[in-house]
This record gives structure tokens, sequence and C-alpha cells, in this order.
């Protein structure tokens, strides 16, 4: 097997939950796991690109990825309560710490940021056949890319920005894929009541006044906290409260409303 110069080896990832498959070039990654979970693959299965010709985000945005200097990979899981995306977002954060040191935060509910620009995000997607279960789409920026796609320039940053030596992207892959599994069990065992005092630590959403959009309407308020369920509370000027349990948020910050995609 010929591999480019700066592609991923997926032979230097060492112990995974599951089967590993490495494309070149497809359509999505979490449209393949999904055609996989229907071929019978087992949890914990994962596909990982280098470049996705569809490549999606929440709310059907597109997801642009660096071929070779950024990660796109979607991860099968069983059924999980519904803070997994939250509890996913914050094994991100924890396998990039190990292994870069570098932080991360997070913008309610999962899009991961550093420096207050937009360093990944993930796109959770449930199914029912075979059997119930997820796909665990994560995107993230790796290493500088050496040209940028016009109008990207100023809403992003990349994990690697300022280093003088690109990152192992392998190293990343493998501790995030081993964070989010590990911790998928947790929440099963303990509930999210466990990631709950880490994941308010990393949410930089929190004591900024930001604006909720749903499909349906919007709202701007001071983010106040969150509840037991990962709900953001807002709260209004004229003191009312209103939980978010969906959608997205805009919050100040060099990226807007939180591209690139």
């Amino acid at each position: 097997l010929m591999i480019a110069p700066r592609a991923l080896n997926p032979h230097a990832l060492g112990p995974l939950p599951g089967p590993l498959t490495y494309l070149p070039e497809t359509d999505s990654t979490n449209t393949q796991a999904r055609l996989g979970a229907l071929a019978g693959a087992p949890w914990g299965s994962v596909w990982v690109a280098e470049a996705q010709t569809a490549g999606r985000g929440r709310d059907g945005r597109q997801w642009q990825t660096f071929p070779y200097d950024s990660l796109a990979f979607s991860i099968l899981l069983p059924a999980l309560p519904p803070t997994l995306p939250l509890v996913a977002s914050l094994s991100v954060v924890r396998a990039v710490k190990a292994v870069t040191g570098r932080g991360l935060q997070i913008k309610w509910p999962n899009d991961l940021r550093r420096q207050g620009l937009k360093v990944g995000g993930i796109l959770t997607e449930g199914f029912r056949q075979p059997q119930p279960g997820l796909v665990v789409g994560i995107g993230l920026n790796i290493n500088p890319p050496a040209t940028t796609p016009e109008g990207l320039e100023f809403h992003y940053t990349t994990l690697g920005t300022g280093l003088p030596q690109p990152l192992p992207r392998e190293e990343v892959l493998a501790a995030i894929i081993n964070q989010l599994w590990a911790d998928s069990q947790v929440l099963v065992q303990q509930g999210f009541g466990a990631f709950y005092d880490d994941y308010v630590a990393a949410c930089d959403s929190l004591g900024q006044t930001v604006t909720w959009r749903t499909a349906t309407h919007q709202v701007s308020g001071l983010a106040a906290g969150l509840d037991a369920s990962g709900a953001l509370s807002l709260r209004q000027p004229d003191g009312t409260v209103v939980l978010c349990r969906a959608g997205d948020i805009i919050q100040p910050g060099p990226d807007g409303e939180g591209a690139p995609r």
C-alpha cells in the first residue's frame, strides 16, 4: 500500500476499541459509518478520511477539512443518553490536552474552539436499524494548511498554529477515539453528572451574552449556567430564564457565528 508522505498512517494508531477503515477520500465519514452499521460493523468501529466531498456539520451546514492537515472521522456507538454530544466534546478536550498539552474550549453545545476561534465540531446522528445506535462524526483542524480556502482566513484556527513542528495526527486521533469510548461507558454507568464540572469548566459560553437559535425562533440573553441535563440557562433582560435544550448559539468572538464549516 503506497502512502502519501503526509497521509495518516493507520498502522501507527495502537490499540483501538474497534476496527478502523482509512479512506483517502469519501463523501462523508458519517455516511460511511451508517453504511457500516447496516453491514454489521461492531460498536467502536471507526471511519477516517483525508478528504470529504460531502462533509457536513449541524443543521445541514457544510464541513470543510484540510487534507493531510486535519482529522475527519466517525465512530459507531450503541444508543446512549442524549447528553452524549456534550460528553463527546469534552472527550476531545481531554484527549487533545493529554497528547498535545494544548487547551480547547467548548462553545455550547459541542463546538470546539481555541483562543476564540473554531478548531473543530461534532455531528451526532442516531439510527434505529439494524439496532439502535449513534454515529459520532468529529472534524478537527490539527496543523495549519499550506493554503487556506478563500473566505476562511479569519474564521478558524488549528491545534498546531504557532508551533514549530506539526502535531502527530495519529496520536491525536487514537487518543480521541479511546477517550470517547471510555467516556461513553462512564456516561452509561454514572450519567452526565460524572462530567458536569469538567464540562462547565471547559464551556466558554457561560457568562457571555449569547443568542440562541432554533429553526423556529431566536432568543438573546446571558448564558447563566447548565442544568443537570446539559441544557443552557439563558437569562433574559427582564429576568426570565429560558432553557435551551437543542439548537445553536451565537456568542462574541472573532469567529462570529462559528464559521468555518
